[in-house]
């Protein structure tokens, strides 16, 4: 399914929302998370502290709202648990350090993977690698 068309005032009015809901982190029951895994429209948060370290090696899943933009595994984000259920529902989406992406044709690049610090790429010795496909990986990683 894809994401929804809005115009220029609806984007506005929601990143001015999310802009909100991250300013007044301090004074809400919004929990900082680090998404570890996705599953279609779930994904897997683990809890963090302020320098973004794991807090509790328990995972929670969490639903996310249809206004943010594409979560992916790496995001820091602010959650909030439901008391009725298991879950927990995504909030807002913190600022990225760095984003990897995938090209698609007649597309925008799609994201992969969100606050990489490194990379390391492996390729088995046969069949021969092909030398395109690592210049790939090495300009997909910039």
């Amino acid at each position: 399914m894809s994401k929804r068309k809005l115009n220029l005032q609806q984007q506005q009015r929601i990143a001015d929302k999310q802009a909100e809901v991250v300013d007044n982190t301090q004074h809400s029951d919004l929990l900082r998370g680090l998404v570890i895994s996705h599953h279609g429209q779930e994904v897997e948060v683990v809890l963090i502290d302020e320098e973004n370290s794991p807090i509790a090696d328990h995972c929670q899943r969490c639903h996310f709202r249809a206004n943010l933009p594409t979560i992916v595994c790496g995001d820091r984000v602010l959650w909030r648990p439901l008391e009725q259920t298991d879950t927990g529902i995504i909030e807002a989406l913190l600022t990225r350090d760095s984003l990897l992406e995938r090209p698609r044709p007649y597309q925008d690049p799609k994201p992969v993977a969100a606050n990489i610090d490194a990379i390391i790429i492996t390729l088995a010795p046969k069949p021969a690698p092909i030398s395109s496909l690592i210049d790939r990986f090495l300009i997909a990683a910039e």
